[in-house]
């Protein structure tokens, strides 16, 4: 019997009331009722679970957990788990902690270095304490870090804490610096379903703060070679010095030894064949990202829906060619940029663009003529009219279906006005952040178990808990209608 099936079957004997009233009560049929208590069949859409969780005076917390339940019955347990964990992800991915990374150097001399590795006895040297490998992982990043070309080449898993902290707050200073990581990632994990976005979650922090960190992953059992009985599967690299540690971090060999480090490069070379980008990251100013993101021409590789997770509703589309020329500082577009942006929302608009945003961000536009994902630098403030024009046209692409709106609900998703997620095909998903001083981080996916999972995301928020349904959303827009036009 289904978690589903349980929660009803219980609720509906603590009710008191028959299979026969509740079917009558909330019009659902009786054979139907039957069924699903008895585990033989799972209802349709939510708004049954609802119309009988009405029915048996259901308190707010007994609703949600008949809906968790119905909705673990429906798609399955690990495919619910990884719906939440992206959510999870989602909400704090923005987070101030991750991208206001402490900017003070690291106050570091040869000699100090020196005299840090000078305190190994023999090479190749083993370390048993955690803590002086850590203190040897900070000494080598530093040092190959600080030259302009450094290369630091990684296999570890982001479970290792403390090597990711360090390499979020120090490849911040060495621009010229490269990282790469390879990593693995998990083929199929009964006990944790969610492993491959755990990584993603651990690398965002270094993804922010480091356009050179470059994570590559191939797929194997994760616990099989990564545990307690795995000889040093770990390994960093620098142009002189050469690490290889325990899953743990709490055994390690130590070398120097040019010829072991010509090898165990060659070796992560052969390793690296084997590998994908799990990403693709880039950090910039506005005006580059539209030139690099938006003005790409891989518009054209839109699907025939797209879906949108972000604070504002995304306007851009809904804004004609006469405002635009009244409120674009136009010093900052060529003919040939604007051309190309037209060309590129020409393209959106033969689109289904399933979106889902918040009031309070459509209410900001509606109070101020303020565009959230245009930097305040580029544009004068929309007018009260040319503001009127916009909604009218963001209500005509509802009602022609265009755009289906989904208003988000704050008190279950409090989304950060700093994110917008947009997926634009099933293998094209790309997250925003618009950070401080015209910055603007975007994250591409490239890896399929990832990719299947924020997708999958995307299509279950629309008619999920988090947002208000279509008649609700509609409503609140008329009454935005109303109180606006």
């Amino acid at each position: 019997m289904s978690s589903f099936a349980q929660k009803l079957k219980y609720y509906v004997e603590k009710s008191g009331q028959t299979i026969y009233s509740v079917a009558v009560t909330s019009g659902v049929e009786r054979t139907m009722v039957h069924k699903m208590i008895k585990g033989d069949r799972i209802p349709s859409n939510k708004d049954i679970v609802l119309a009988i969780a009405r029915t048996l005076l259901l308190s707010p917390s007994d609703t949600d957990e008949l809906i968790t339940a119905y909705e673990i019955s429906l798609r399955g347990e690990s495919a619910y788990h990884q719906l939440q964990y992206v959510q999870k992800l989602l909400l704090n991915c923005a987070k101030p902690s991750l991208f206001k990374i402490d900017s003070t150097p690291p106050k570091i001399s040869s000699e100090n270095i020196q005299s840090i590795l000078s305190q190994q006895e023999l090479i190749p040297q083993i370390i048993t304490e955690r803590p002086q490998i850590n203190q040897l992982v900070r000494t080598l990043l530093e040092l190959e870090l600080q030259k302009p070309n450094g290369h630091v080449y990684l296999i570890a898993q982001p479970d290792y804490q403390y090597l990711y902290e360090l390499l979020a707050s120090l490849t911040c200073f060495a621009p010229g610096a490269k990282v790469d990581n390879i990593i693995c990632f998990d083929q199929a994990n009964d006990d944790d379903d969610c492993y491959n976005l755990r990584c993603l979650e651990k690398l965002m922090p270094t993804l922010l703060s480091c356009p050179a960190f470059e994570a590559h992953c191939y797929y194997d059992h994760v616990d099989s070679l990564f545990n307690e009985w795995s000889l040093l599967p770990c390994m960093l690299l620098t142009s002189e010095y050469a690490l290889c540690f325990s899953a743990d971090a709490g055994q390690a060999l130590f070398f120097d030894s040019p010829e072991i480090n010509k090898f165990m490069k060659q070796f992560f070379h052969k390793k690296m064949i084997c590998t994908s980008p799990i990403c693709h990251s880039l950090t910039t100013s506005f005006s580059n990202y539209l030139e690099k993101v938006i003005m790409s021409g891989k518009a054209t590789d839109l699907a025939p829906q797209i879906y949108t997770i972000l604070y504002q509703p995304c306007l851009t589309p809904f804004i004609d060619e006469d405002i635009i020329g009244r409120h674009l500082k136009m010093e900052y577009f060529s003919e040939d940029m604007l051309r190309r942006i037209a060309t590129h929302f020409a393209v959106v608009k033969r689109t289904i663009i399933n979106s889902c945003f918040t009031q309070e961000g459509l209410e900001l536009f509606l109070n101020t003529g303020r565009i959230t994902e245009i930097p305040d630098m580029f544009y004068k403030p929309l007018d009260v009219e040319s503001r009127r024009r916009v909604l009218k046209n963001m209500l005509r692409a509802v009602d022609t279906g265009f755009l289906v709106p989904r208003i988000i609900n704050t008190a279950k998703l409090n989304l950060p006005a700093a994110l917008n997620v947009e997926a634009l095909s099933p293998t094209r998903i790309i997250l925003y952040l618009r950070l401080e001083n015209d910055t603007t981080f975007s994250l591409t996916l490239n890896e399929p178990s990832l990719l299947h999972a924020f997708y999958g995301f995307m299509e279950y928020i629309q008619n999920s808990r988090l947002v208000y349904s279509q008649t609700e959303t509609l409503n609140i827009l008329h009454d935005l209608e109303k109180t606006y036009l």
